[in-house]
Order: C-alpha cells, then sequence, then structure tokens
C-alpha cells in the first residue's frame, strides 16, 4: 500500500502508532515491532511517523512506558478492592502479564529501563514499583529490600505463568501461592 500522496495529518498519530505497536508487540513479540509497519497500518508514511518517534527504540520505549502506565492502573485498582493488598496486586500483576504477554516482556525484558533517555519510561516504572512496594513493604519493620523481595516472587509468578510452567493459573491459584506470605 503506497503512501504517497497522502496527507500528514491523521489526528493523533503518536497515539496511533502507540496502539499499531501494541497490537504488532502482542502478534509477534518485540521483533514484530516496525516503524515501516506502524506506518503501513496506519496508512500514513515513514517519515510522518518519524516526527514524532526518532527511532524503533524510541516506539518500544513509548510502549514499554504505556505499559508501565496499565499495570500502575490495575495496581491502584486492586488495591482499593480487597483487605488482603499484596494478594490481590499479586493476582493484578500476573493478570496483566498473562492479558498481554509481549507488553509485559519488553516492559522488563528490553533492556530500555537501564537507559537515562527515555525519563517518561523511569518515571512510569517507578510509580508501578512504588505501588506495589508501598503495600509488599507495609508490614511494620520491613525494609524496602522485604518489598524488593516480595515484588521478586510476583514477577516470578508471573514469567513462570506465561512460560506454562504453572498450568493453568486463575486469581484463586495465584492467590494460594501468594498466602503463605
Amino acid at each position: 500500500m503506497s503512501t504517497a500522496g497522502k496527507p500528514y495529518h491523521h489526528g493523533n498519530l503518536k497515539e496511533e502508532v502507540i496502539r499499531a505497536g501494541l497490537a504488532m508487540l502482542e502478534e509477534g513479540g518485540t521483533e514484530a515491532v516496525s516503524i515501516r509497519e506502524a506506518a503501513r497500518r496506519i496508512g500514513v508514511s515513514s517519515a510522518a511517523v518519524f516526527r514524532h518517534f526518532a527511532n524503533r527504540e524510541s516506539v518500544l520505549a513509548a510502549l514499554a512506558t504505556r505499559g508501565f502506565e496499565s499495570l500502575a492502573a490495575d495496581l491502584r485498582e486492586a488495591r482499593r478492592s480487597d483487605d488482603t493488598p499484596l494478594q490481590t496486586m499479586g493476582v493484578a500483576y500476573v493478570g496483566f502479564a498473562l492479558r498481554q504477554p509481549g507488553l509485559f516482556r519488553l516492559m522488563f525484558g528490553g533492556g530500555l529501563l537501564s537507559q537515562d533517555r527515555y525519563p517518561d519510561l523511569r518515571s512510569a516504572s517507578t510509580t508501578a514499583f512504588s505501588l506495589l512496594e508501598e503495600v509488599a513493604g507495609s508490614r511494620a519493620g520491613h525494609s524496602r529490600d522485604h518489598a524488593i523481595a516480595r515484588w521478586a516472587r510476583v514477577h516470578g509468578l508471573a514469567h513462570l505463568a506465561l512460560d506454562g510452567l504453572l498450568g493453568e493459573v486463575g486469581p484463586e491459584r495465584v492467590r494460594e501461592l501468594l498466602s503463605n506470605d
């Protein structure tokens, strides 16, 4: 499909690129995300996409940022809905990973978090972790290291579930696995 002669203006192009990127990510993982394919799906030229994103990595960073924002929203909702917040947030965390495995893997496996070039990504990831830390370290006398260890447990469950190593994993199974904490 040629984009020659198509107008540049496409409403909120940046948001459309993110939507296309999320779809590509879930269809084929990180390797499937490309600026050329996003442009084709949206019906604009690659040059139009480059007006909003410097390169493929900046698209991936925007996707990961969106993922952390969504995860934080899920965690906030879970925290409000139950009197056992760590278990409920664990269910939300694992549920997020299972609903959006490509995005979850990008968020934690792309090496993007270690780069200072993406302050929005760092901020979004810090916000999501602070929600977990607040609940995981909420017991009197528990340190930040204890909160990290509890997060690692939930994060490990998410990866084991994604890799199919826990069999059928629904909310009650996640609660059960976290109940000994």
